[in-house]
């Protein structure tokens, strides 16, 4: 019999006000991993407990008149503020957020239809069970899904513009495009997770790798909605305003159980979402934190020769220690925020992206290659890093916190077209005009999200497995 499991999809719907939902997850274990419950070698219970809270997603609130109800059952009263903005009439700039997120949507889909199942990877081999050799396969396939929806999000053409204090739908395309890049990295460290099945410290090690990159490409497309919000985004078509209950911003590995072996620890307890410190003067941020940024970039410039050395060459201590210093400088940024909106979300991409560094060098091969590591993905993920840095400088510059300078970076000496590769179309989508179908160009068009993916064995030809709708159900 399948086994059943839940997801929460991250804010996506099929109708324009079901922006998070949770679905049933039809999975055939004995494809999905080989079951060897072992007396030794599984994650310890608290590890899948960690992992899987890590994983978790914040609530819906749906705002209707002067209610506000979450998807636990609570309500408040809404504020005059908030019933003032459901009532407004709605602006062009309005119209083409509103716009932008249907496409986003839509875009979404190869994703959406894939991210359950490596999530649901994620939890089996958590709890404990052994990854079948074709869950690499399957897991390139994944990698593909998620490399087509970087690319559709990527060439889509916002049709507004943000002020010079309010992030602009450009910005928020950026997010998701690096939620997506995020995504395909996690699903191509996979096959380093299947090779070493067998070696309980090393298994684990890169489950949590794994998990870890899902978990920033998560954070990214919860900043993009955040972007999104700060727009005004109602759904026009009913009058009500969705919004969710959000997770941290930029997530605290320690606290939830994911460092790295030999990581920095937990130094304190998560703040409740209500004690959250009051926003300062841009200008103070900076100047408090100036410091911080400037080690940064030392770091971030000092790191460059070991991504571009022969594969094992790195010096590996110090490699973990520049990892770790990576973790504690986003640390570091944490706290009040800068008072402006922009600026606030730069600071948030800023932290991101020194999480991101620090996974490039922890993915980088300490033994050379082998064990299905890929030799090019530290490279990749320092693009990402550096990508999700030059957005937080122009959010931050907009926002008054700081000058370029202060966060200028040296050239980095890697070749962008790594992160080109994969998809349907590696990298090089067609031109996408404003207010053309973002499923142009895509074979067959885009497919819905499935209402219970699965992985099945292969296909006709008896390959390794496909992603495809579960046992009587049809995609239309």
């Amino acid at each position: 019999m399948d086994a059943l499991f839940w997801y929460g999809m991250i804010f996506w719907g099929d109708g324009e006000t079901k922006v998070h939902q949770k679905r049933r997850l039809r999975v055939a274990p004995s494809i999905l991993v080989k079951f060897r419950h072992q007396s030794r070698g599984a994650v310890s219970p608290a590890t899948v407990g960690l992992v899987l809270a890590a994983l978790s997603v914040g609530g819906l609130v749906v705002k209707v008149a002067n209610e506000v109800r979450s998807s636990d059952g609570a309500t408040r009263s809404a504020s005059a503020a908030e019933t003032a903005a459901a009532k407004r009439p709605p602006s062009a700039d309005d119209l083409g957020a509103v716009a932008f997120y249907r496409d986003v949507k839509r875009s979404m889909s190869p994703l959406l239809n894939s991210a359950p199942l490596l999530s649901e990877l994620v939890r089996e081999v958590a709890s404990g069970q052994t990854p079948a050799p074709t869950v690499s396969g399957v897991a390139h396939d994944w990698a593909e899904s998620f490399a087509t929806t970087r690319d559709l999000v990527g060439r889509l053409q916002p049709r507004s513009e943000g002020s010079s204090e309010q992030p602009s739908l450009y910005q928020a395309r950026s997010l998701y495009r690096l939620g997506a890049a995020l995504y395909v990295e996690s699903a191509r460290a996979v096959p380093h997770l299947v090779a070493v099945a067998g070696r309980t410290e090393a298994r684990q090690e890169a489950l949590k790798a794994i998990a870890r990159m899902q978990l920033l490409g998560d954070r990214a497309f919860d900043a993009g909605n955040r972007l999104l919000a700060g727009r005004e985004v109602n759904d026009l078509t009913v009058g009500i305003r969705v919004d969710r209950l959000l997770p941290s911003e930029v997530p605290d590995f320690a606290e939830l159980g994911l460092q790295a072996e030999g990581g920095p620890a937990a130094i304190r307890a998560p703040e409740p979402a209500d004690r959250k410190p009051e926003p300062i003067a841009s200008d103070r941020w900076v100047a408090d934190h100036r410091d911080a940024v400037s080690s940064a970039v030392g770091v971030l410039r000092d790191s460059i020769p070991w991504l571009l050395s022969a594969p094992g060459d790195a010096p590996s201590e110090a490699v973990r220690s520049a990892a770790d210093k990576f973790e504690g400088l986003a640390r570091s940024l944490g706290g009040p925020l800068p008072s402006t909106s922009a600026a606030a979300e730069g600071v948030h991409s800023l932290r991101l992206a020194l999480l991101v560094a620090s996974e490039s060098l922890r993915s980088l091969p300490p033994d050379g290659p082998g064990l299905g590591r890929d030799a090019q993905q530290s490279q990749r993920l320092r693009l990402i890093a550096e990508q999700f840095w030059g957005l937080a400088t122009d959010l931050l510059v907009s926002g008054h916190a700081g000058t370029r300078s202060l966060y200028g970076l040296p050239p980095n000496g890697l070749d962008p077209e790594l992160l080109r590769a994969g998809g349907v179309f590696n990298g090089r989508p067609p031109p996408l005009r404003p207010g053309e179908d973002p499923g142009k160009d895509v074979p067959n068009g885009l497919p819905p999200v499935a209402p219970a993916p699965q992985l099945r064995p292969g296909g006709p030809g008896g390959g390794a497995g496909q992603v495809g709708p579960a046992p009587g159900t049809a995609r239309s």
